[in-house]
C-alpha cells in the first residue's frame, strides 16, 4: 500500500556512470490506482519521471544513486501503482544492474535516507534490471508495482 508521501530512488550498480550528455536515460512511467466508491477500481493519470533522475548534464555515478521528487498521496489516497522502468545506456556502461526502490514518509520531513547509517537495502526494492551489454540505446524495460 502506498504511503502518504513517497519517492523513487535509482541505484546505478554498474562500474561506470550514467551520463545524460552521452545519451544515458533512466525513465519511470507509472499509473496510480485506488478503490473508489462501491469498490470500483479507479486508475489515475499516467505520471512520467524521466528527467528527475538524469536532468540535462546530470550523471548518476558508478555505484551512485539519485532520488526522485516527492509524490504527495495525502489527498489522492492511491493504494498502489503499476509502472515501467526504462534504461538507456550511453555505450560505455559496464555490465551490472540498475535498481529501483521506493522510499516512504508519513510527514514528508523524516525519510529513511536522511538518517545516520542509512543503507539502500533498507528500502523496498521494486525492480532490478540487469545490464548485459555495452551497446548504446535502450537496453531494457521492466514492469513493476507497489
Amino acid at each position: 500500500m502506498l504511503a502518504k508521501y513517497y519517492r523513487f530512488r535509482v541505484y546505478n550498480a554498474t562500474k561506470t556512470p550514467l551520463v545524460y550528455a552521452s545519451g544515458a536515460r533512466v525513465e519511470i512511467t507509472y499509473i496510480p490506482w485506488k478503490l473508489a466508491a462501491g469498490g470500483v477500481l479507479e486508475y489515475g493519470t499516467e505520471v512520467k519521471q524521466n528527467t528527475v533522475f538524469l536532468n540535462t548534464a546530470e550523471t548518476i555515478a558508478a555505484y551512485g544513486q539519485s532520488e526522485g521528487t516527492v509524490i504527495d498521496n495525502s489527498s489522492d489516497l492511491n493504494i498502489g501503482l503499476k509502472g515501467t522502468l526504462r534504461v538507456t545506456i550511453n555505450g560505455i556502461t559496464e555490465i551490472g544492474h540498475i535498481h529501483l526502490y521506493i522510499e516512504t514518509s508519513t510527514d514528508n520531513v523524516v525519510w529513511p535516507s536522511d538518517q545516520t547509517g542509512f543503507k539502500l537495502g533498507q528500502l523496498e526494492e521494486l525492480k532490478t534490471m540487469t545490464i548485459k551489454t555495452t551497446t548504446t540505446g535502450i537496453i531494457g524495460a521492466a514492469n513493476f508495482e507497489a
